[in-house]
């Protein structure tokens, strides 16, 4: 069936992606992948599990959700809820691949077979970009199996460890995507993160300017142009969109009825050392004491995120574990705030329960999940 973008989805960007779903199960499909790409992990799988409902028989609507349960960037991955995304569509792996109609959509089902296959994480992450890799040489046209393609490559280099050659390779597969379709969320996010180590930063300058207006419901993607105007050193957009991030997130958890613990500490660990770089010290102090109220509110206590998207890991970027390399992580924070939370570390570090991953702050991503509390959401 033709993939629409449904109107409800503008927000998240836009991308093309025909399957042979119901019509009807489209457009929470489409919203699903759409949120996939900004990794909002929890309102994806939500998504496609309305497309299952919608169409029970829709084997792609089972591949998005199993795919939302891991989020290698966050190094979060929810492995039994995702086989068991898998057993819901067919109790063999024969007759899940039955359920898919076309040879396409057979092999991006093959792809996440691989992913939640036998094996230690690192080992099943090559072969799920290894499959990736031909789906993208078989069609290459396909702008999902190019931008997944992209993802799969960032996942395999190991945390806290640079290799410039798969980052770059990401990077151009997702800036080639952005010829054709400059509003692909993922393209945009994809090279965002593959470029950001300082050096190669201004390749994705045009992407930083790009992905906040195209997916502003993400707070996620609101946040991620930090990643390369921090590096460049233009503080004011660095602050206008971790700002930006965080106040969605505030408004995403005040709807929902979330508590201050889901708000996105990533970003405003990044907040944080962007304002001691402006020398704006008083609103870097204001930082800490938002940290310092959420912590209050909570009992000293972190929500653990849900199924499986704002978990794990805080966020990947600068203030996270991992940093970016020209970002927060390089540099540290200056004067006697850095010494209280370092650029290198994020913010929020050393309030969290979980202190060797900031990234476990809140991100929108650490969102609680009704369904899986015991798993972390985020990350980045």
């Amino acid at each position: 069936m033709s993939a629409q973008q449904p109107q409800a989805a503008a927000a998240l960007g836009h991308i093309s992606f025909p399957t042979s779903g119901s019509s009807a199960a489209q457009p929470a499909f489409i919203r699903g992948v759409l949120l996939l790409h900004s990794f909002e992990y929890d309102e994806a799988i939500d998504a496609f599990r309305e497309a299952q409902k919608t169409d029970r028989g829709f084997a792609m609507a089972y591949w998005g959700e199993a795919l939302a349960y891991n989020q290698p960037l966050w190094l979060n991955e929810n492995f039994d809820k995702a086989r068991a995304t898998l057993q819901r569509l067919g109790p063999t792996r024969a007759a899940r691949a039955a359920k898919a109609p076309t040879m396409r959509e057979k092999s991006f089902l093959d792809a996440v077979e691989r992913l939640y296959g036998d094996g230690d994480k690192r080992s099943r992450d090559r072969a799920y970009a290894d499959r990736m890799a031909q789906l993208h040489r078989e069609f290459p046209r396909d702008d999902e199996a190019a931008a997944f393609y992209a993802l799969a490559l960032l996942s395999t280099i190991p945390a806290g460890e640079r290799n410039l050659p798969v980052s770059l390779a990401a990077g151009e597969i997702a800036l080639a995507i952005l010829v054709h379709n400059p509003e692909h969320p993922g393209a945009n996010h994809y090279a965002l993160h593959a470029f950001d180590d300082g050096e190669h930063a201004a390749r994705a300058l045009a992407a930083a300017k790009t992905y906040a207006r195209i997916a502003p419901a993400s707070s996620h993607a609101r946040h991620m142009p930090s990643h390369v105007f921090l590096p460049l050193g233009m503080w004011d957009q660095a602050v206008a969109s971790d700002e930006s991030a965080f106040a969605a997130s505030v408004a995403l958890a005040t709807r929902k009825g979330l508590s201050a613990s889901q708000y996105d500490f990533h970003a405003l660990s990044w907040l944080h050392y962007e304002y001691l770089q402006q020398g704006r010290f008083a609103k870097a102090r204001g930082t800490m004491r938002t940290v310092e109220a959420a912590i209050g509110s909570q009992g000293a206590r972190v929500a653990r995120g849900s199924q499986g998207s704002r978990g794990a890991r805080g966020a990947q970027g600068a203030g996270g574990a991992q940093g970016s390399q020209g970002a927060q992580g390089s540099r540290g924070a200056q004067g006697a705030e850095g010494a209280r939370i370092s650029g290198a570390r994020g913010a929020t570090a050393e309030h969290l329960e979980n202190p060797q991953h900031h990234e476990n702050a809140q991100h929108p991503e650490n969102r609680q999940h009704p369904e899986n509390p015991e798993i972390s959401q985020h990350p980045e």
